[in-house]
């Protein structure tokens, strides 16, 4: 059963279609609206579905069914890295891992 966060957007649409995706993900305050890159104090507060929603706001929707089924929330993701993320969580392109560890803040 697909889930809110299963659709891809495109890097265009991304920008465009901010207002359709939670708020609480991607309210002004605490994502740029140019890149999507999230601020960590605003990342600890995420949920499951708004970590599902900001994925495949940033491109990365495959990774969103295994982010989904470990109940990954904003404070679990803060803590992840480079390795985990490649070996846990199926993320084997680096360019991948280093989009969403940037736009965390740590890249």
């Amino acid at each position: 059963r697909p889930g809110p966060c299963s659709q891809s957007l495109s890097r265009r649409s991304t920008v465009e279609s901010r207002d359709s995706l939670p708020s609480q993900v991607l309210s002004r305050e605490s994502v740029n609206s140019e890149d999507g890159a999230m601020g960590e104090r605003r990342l600890h507060e995420l949920g499951v579905e708004d970590v599902c929603a900001w994925l495949a706001a940033l491109e990365l929707s495959e990774y969103v069914e295994v982010f989904r089924a470990n109940k990954i929330d904003g404070e679990m993701l803060a803590e992840l890295g480079d390795a985990e993320l490649a070996e846990d969580f199926g993320m084997t392109n680096k360019y991948h891992r280093r989009r969403l560890l940037r736009k965390m803040g740590r890249g």
